[in-house]
């Protein structure tokens, strides 16, 4: 059960192999979900299942879940990584509110498409390139390697 807190918990420190790792399953889900996932399959299997209101929200309802899940492991693994930076989990709303605020504005503004780059740039800058601290009693971790 290693593995489910090391997917789902928010507590502790990460290093960059497994904020790697974690993000890498999440993209992977994101992918699985564009390729797959469109809204006239959805129906369909909605009406394979049963014509009726209550199967089209449940095909619904499990991807909402799909996407919870995929969100949760991103959001719980840059927080973890935050952490073995020694900063903040809320600095994580630094790097996604403006890539969501530029993703509103693609394709009608084109400074949109910049601002959502360098955002996400400078968000894998600083979680999957920059090191972590030497400090092994810093945050709510056990003593560990630099990571």
């Amino acid at each position: 059960m290693d593995w489910l807190r090391a997917l789902f918990s928010f507590r502790g420190r990460v290093g960059r192999t497994s904020w790697w790792i974690s993000a890498g399953i999440a993209g992977t889900m994101l992918a699985l979900h564009l390729t797959l996932v469109d809204e006239a399959r959805l129906v369909a299997v909605a009406r394979a299942i049963g014509r009726s209101p209550a199967a089209l929200l449940l095909v619904w309802g499990l991807v909402a879940v799909w996407w919870i899940l995929m969100a949760w492991i991103f959001l719980a693994a840059s927080v973890r990584r935050l952490a073995d930076r020694l900063l903040s989990g809320w600095r994580l709303f630094l790097f996604l509110a403006p890539a969501a605020v530029a993703a509103h504005f693609i394709g009608r503004f084109w400074p949109a498409e910049l601002a959502m780059i360098a955002s996400l740039a400078w968000m894998i800058g600083e979680l999957g390139l920059l090191p972590g601290t030497d400090d092994p009693f810093a945050g709510d971790d056990a003593p560990g390697p630099r990571r």
